[in-house]
């Protein structure tokens, strides 16, 4: 979407990367989807063929959808008629991101992978009109880390939204999008 000023999205490459992301997990589509965010906002302000981007969007939409009916088609007939299988609730403070010095496992984060994020920061930084794409990318996954780690205040967003307890669960898995 950054580097391909003409055609930023190439609609079948979204479709089928989203496509097998959803048949995995669906809730990682989305918080992957929302990553793409920034970057889809910062195409269509630089490319000249905004109304083809927008034609080439829909179709990878269109097309996932169509490549995913077996993944969302089940949860809409699960979830409109079974209360059994409702998914458990977490206290999502207590399932960040965690920084180890040694363990390197799931919602873990690694003190030189942290590291390696302060040197790229620092990078990025002081060469920042070198590279759109680089900068971007560090900056967006150092939110996206912020965000899944205790420095949010979790225990206040699950006391004014309790229902992310049960959707969103987990809030480390939001570094996917990193």
């Amino acid at each position: 979407m950054i580097n391909d000023e003409r055609k930023p999205i190439h609609w079948l490459s979204l479709a089928l990367i989203m496509s097998l992301i959803a048949q995995v997990h669906l809730l990682s589509t989305v918080y992957i989807a929302c990553t793409f965010v920034p970057f889809a906002i910062y195409a269509l302000v630089k490319t000249s063929a905004k109304k083809q981007m927008i034609i080439d969007f829909f179709k990878a939409l269109g097309t996932t959808l169509v490549l995913t009916a077996n993944v969302w088609g089940g949860l809409l007939v699960l979830y409109s008629h079974n209360k059994i299988s409702l998914p458990n609730q977490y206290n999502l403070y207590y399932h960040v991101v965690k920084y180890k010095k040694f363990i390197n496992l799931h919602g873990f984060l690694l003190i030189s992978m942290v590291l390696l994020l302060i040197f790229q920061l620092i990078y990025v930084l002081t060469h920042l009109r070198e590279s759109v794409l680089n900068t971007m990318v560090t900056i967006i996954a150092l939110v996206i880390l912020l965000l899944a780690s205790n420095l949010m205040p979790w225990a206040q967003i699950q006391a004014h939204f309790p229902s992310l307890k049960s959707s969103l669960q987990f809030p480390y898995r939001l570094a996917v999008g990193a």
